[in-house]
C-alpha cells in the first residue's frame, strides 16, 4: 500500500521504490529548507523495500514578502496537483511521478497517472521538531521502548516524556501526567540507551531490536506475559511486521497476543517476522530478568523525580488531585444522601451539592482535608441535617407568610 490520505479521491499513490523515494526525499527536503528554518524527516525503519509516502517535520517558516511561508506556498514550490488538510498543523500533497519513477513504462501512454503522498507537518519550536522526528524514528522503534517505559509509569507524547501518577492514572490518564523532559538524549539516557548508537542510525532490524534490549527497563516476562499490551498494542502486533518481528525476536509465539482482524500487513517491508529470532537464538538473557534486577515503579518514579528535578510538581499534581476528589467526595456524598432519603430529588439536590462544593473551593470548611474516611462520612451527615433542617426552615417560613396574606 502507498499513502492514504488521497485514497477516497481516486488518486493513485503507489509505493515508491528506495530509489524513488530517496531521491524524492533530498529533492522536496530542499524545497522546505527554502520556505523554513528547520526541516527533517524521522529516520526510516532499516531495510525497507518500498515506501508509501515522504513525512517531513518543519519548523519556523521563513519570512518571504513580509509574511510566513504557508501551506500553500508549499504545494506551489512542490508542484502538487492536489493538496488536503490532515489536521490544523498537518498536510498532505499529491505530486505527479514520472512512469519510471513507479515502476511503469513511459512508452504506454494510456498508463495510469500516478502520484507521490508527501505529508508535511508543522512542529511549534525546533525542540518539538527533534522530539516528534525522535518518537517516529525507525519504524516501531518508540512503539516497543514505550511499551517496558509504560510498565514503569512513563509515557511519552508528541510533546515529551512523562511520568504518570499512579493514584490518578486509572481515573485520567491525560491529568496523571507530568512531564519530566522534552529531550531526546536526556530520555534516552534515562532508559539506559547509548545515544550515540541511536544517532549513528541502524544497518538491519535485528541491530534495532538489540539496541531495545539494552534498556534498562527491559523485562522479557512482560512481553511473555502480555503485560504491556493494550489496544493500540495489540492493533500494532496484528498489523505491522516490525512488532511481530520483535516478538519473533523474543522466541514469543505473537499468536499467542492476540490478532487484530482485519489487520493489513505493510507491503515492502522486510519479512522480518520470526527470521532474526532464527539467527543467534533471539534475545540474550538479561540481568533485569532476575528479581533482584527488576526496577520496581515506584523506584523509577523516584529516580525521575530527582532526575528531572519534578518533585515540586509531582507534588502539586497529587496534592491537587486529593483535594479535588476529597471535594468530590464530599459533594457527590450529600447529593447522594438526599436523594436516597427522599428529602430532594435529583436537581434540587445537585444544586445543593454544587452550591456546597463552590464554598469548599472558595476556602470554607478546610478541615474536610485532614479527616479520616470516617470523620467525612459524618461531615457528609452533618451537612445534610442542616440542609434537610433549612428545608424545614424555609418550608415553615413560606406557610406563615402565605397565613399572613
Amino acid at each position: 500500500m502507498g499513502g492514504s490520505a488521497f485514497s477516497n479521491q481516486g488518486i493513485v499513490t503507489p509505493r515508491m521504490s528506495p530509489e524513488t523515494y530517496y531521491r524524492l526525499k533530498t529533492k522536496y527536503h530542499d524545497i522546505l529548507k527554502g520556505l523554513y528554518r528547520h526541516v527533517t524527516t524521522p529516520p526510516e525503519a532499516p531495510e525497507k523495500t518500498s515506501y508509501g509516502d515522504l513525512d517531513y517535520l518543519v519548523s519556523e517558516p521563513v519570512p518571504k514578502n513580509s509574511r510566513l511561508a504557508t501551506m500553500e506556498d508549499v504545494k506551489i514550490a512542490f508542484g502538487a496537483e492536489y493538496m488536503t488538510a490532515i489536521a490544523g498543523t498537518t498536510a498532505s500533497f499529491a505530486v505527479a511521478l514520472q512512469p519510471e519513477q513507479n515502476g511503469g513504462n513511459p512508452e504506454e501512454e494510456e498508463s495510469e497517472k500516478t502520484y507521490a503522498q508527501v505529508d508535511v507537518h508543522i512542529c511549534p519550536s525546533p525542540e518539538n521538531m527533534w522530539w516528534v522526528s525522535f518518537k517516529h524514528s525507525y519504524g516501531d522503534l518508540w512503539s516497543i521502548l514505550g511499551m517496558m517505559g509504560r510498565a514503569k509509569g512513563l509515557v511519552a507524547d508528541e510533546n515529551c516524556l512523562n511520568v504518570r501518577v499512579k493514584e490518578i492514572e486509572d481515573h485520567n490518564r491525560e491529568l496523571a501526567k507530568v512531564e519530566l523532559t522534552r529531550s531526546v538524549n536526556e530520555t534516552l539516557e534515562f532508559f539506559g540507551l547509548d545515544t550515540g548508537k541511536f544517532e549513528k542510525g541502524f544497518g538491519s532490524i535485528k541491530e534495532v531490536y538489540e539496541f531495545l534490549i539494552e534498556c534498562r527497563f527491559f523485562e522479557e516476562r512482560y512481553f511473555r506475559e502480555k503485560k504491556f499490551a493494550n489496544a493500540s498494542d495489540r492493533s500494532k502486533v496484528g498489523k505491522r511486521e516490525m512488532m511481530k518481528g520483535w516478538f519473533g525476536f523474543l522466541g514469543v509465539d505473537v499468536s499467542l497476543i492476540g490478532k487484530v482482524e482485519g489487520g493489513e500487513k505493510e507491503e515492502g517491508d522486510a519479512k522480518i517476522e520470526g527470521e532474526v529470532a532464527k539467527e543467534e537464538g533471539g534475545a540474550k538473557e538479561s540481568g533485569s530478568e532476575t528479581p533482584e534486577g527488576r526496577l520496581a515503579r515506584e523506584q523509577v518514579l523516584e529516580e525521575a523525580l530527582e532526575r528531572f528535578g519534578k518533585r515540586a510538581a509531582y507534588e502539586e499534581k497529587v496534592k491537587a488531585w486529593r483535594r479535588n476528589l476529597r471535594i468530590e467526595t464530599v459533594a457527590r456524598g450529600v447529593a447522594k444522601k438526599l436523594i436516597e432519603d427522599g428529602h430532594n430529588g435529583p436537581k434540587s439536590a445537585r444544586t445543593k451539592s454544587s452550591r456546597l462544593r463552590k464554598q469548599i473551593n472558595e476556602g470554607e470548611m478546610d478541615e474536610i482535608f485532614d479527616m479520616t474516611e470516617e470523620q467525612i462520612q459524618v461531615f457528609i451527615q452533618d451537612r445534610v441535617n442542616e440542609i434537610i433542617a433549612n428545608n424545614t426552615a424555609a418550608g415553615a417560613a413560606r406557610e406563615v407568610a402565605a397565613g399572613a396574606g
